[in-house]
């Protein structure tokens, strides 16, 4: 019988279907990783909490009309067992200092590959999201 190694799964939220798509693939590409379900909000994601074997939130900053930072505030609150990576085209200074002390990790839409977004969850796991970023 064959083993498989556990690997994290991943909800990817993003207003825009096409990085959806694109971070998707990415995710399912790289080792060790996962892809439980995609949201195209806010709302969406919420409704995606209960999905078994949801191990990691990949969330866009920017999701026009809804609060996405503070969806991942109350996500480290509710859900500490999460990890939660943010996304961002403009970069990390849109990350409020507070979340990344909450270990909210960060990757720049410009810089996702699967080894950053390894290295995103990471050190968002290890409680050190500011480890990604140097």
């Amino acid at each position: 019988m064959e083993t498989r190694t556990a690997s994290a799964g991943v909800l990817v939220v993003d207003d825009q279907a096409a990085f959806r798509a694109t971070a998707a693939a990415l995710v399912a590409e790289t080792h060790g990783l996962h892809v439980c379900r995609t949201a195209a909000s806010v709302i969406q994601a919420r409704s995606a909490l209960a999905t078994s074997g949801l191990d990691v939130v990949l969330l866009d900053i920017r999701i026009p009309g809804e609060d996405a930072l503070g969806f991942a505030a109350w996500l480290r609150r509710v859900r500490p067992e999460l990890v939660v990576v943010l996304v961002s085209a403009y970069g990390v200074l849109d990350v409020p200092i507070s979340l990344l002390a909450a270990g909210v990790g960060f990757v720049a839409k410009e810089d996702l590959a699967p080894a950053s977004l390894l290295a995103a969850i990471a050190a968002a796991r290890a409680g050190h999201p500011g480890d990604a970023l140097r």
